[in-house]
């Protein structure tokens, strides 16, 4: 994380912790569509406010599985979901 800071001009961190290197993990790759899954890997809500609608295994967390697949492995289940 230091070599990214360094990079932009900022000074090196002393100790590093998991909200800081998501919070760079934000800024560096601002747009790029990683935040949703680093917030999922991570256990962490989707929502800064919290909600039972946005946490991680929620219904409107999971994304449905597509039909495609379902229909090519017989063994699949969709997954529960409230879309």
């Amino acid at each position: 994380m230091n070599r990214l800071r360094n990079r932009a001009g900022l000074a090196n961190l002393a100790s590093v912790e998991l909200d800081a290197i998501l919070l760079e993990r934000r800024k560096e790759l601002c747009f790029e569509g990683h935040r949703r899954m680093d917030l999922l890997r991570n256990n962490q809500n989707l929502r800064p406010d919290g909600g039972a609608d946005s946490a991680p295994g929620a219904n409107k967390v999971i994304f449905p599985i597509v039909e495609d697949e379902i229909t090519n492995n017989p063994n699949i289940t969709q997954n529960p979901s409230s879309f």
